[in-house]
């Protein structure tokens, strides 16, 4: 079973806001990470509202989200704009089972090719993922 999953942004999300975008930085170094082909890393700040759980409550939270573009994804894009992330996908990395009995955790990671305001507006992106 693959463990990359796509999400359909409309059925999911109430809400997608553009926080922000930053390079994603090589872990531990001053320089900003790359796919191996050389495509800069970018990380998008997300915040995100889910329809009401079954108390009634709407609730938000953060994602960053992995982008690899050739320059910013977001340029231009204000904060608090909202967007539609392209190629929106969960991705799940599950330790080894010699790790899981040590007490790791899987880690739930998400990824996309492109974000544009849902105004209508473009932006440079990066279509492959």
């Amino acid at each position: 079973m693959p463990n990359v999953h796509v999400i359909d942004q409309a059925a999911t999300f109430v809400t997608v806001a553009f926080m922000g975008c930053e390079p994603r930085m090589v872990f531990g170094q001053d320089r900003q990470d790359t796919t191996k082909d050389g495509t800069p890393k970018w990380d998008l700040q997300l915040a995100v509202a889910v329809p009401p759980n079954g108390n009634g409550r709407q609730t938000a939270e953060m994602l960053r989200v992995g982008i690899a573009a050739p320059a910013d994804p977001a340029k231009g894009i204000p904060p608090l704009t909202p967007v539609h992330v392209e190629g929106l996908r969960v991705g799940v990395m599950i330790p080894k089972p010699a790790e899981l009995r040590e007490g790791k955790t899987p880690t739930i990671y998400y990824q996309a090719n492109g974000v544009r305001p849902t105004n209508g507006g473009t932006v440079p992106r990066k279509v492959e993922g």
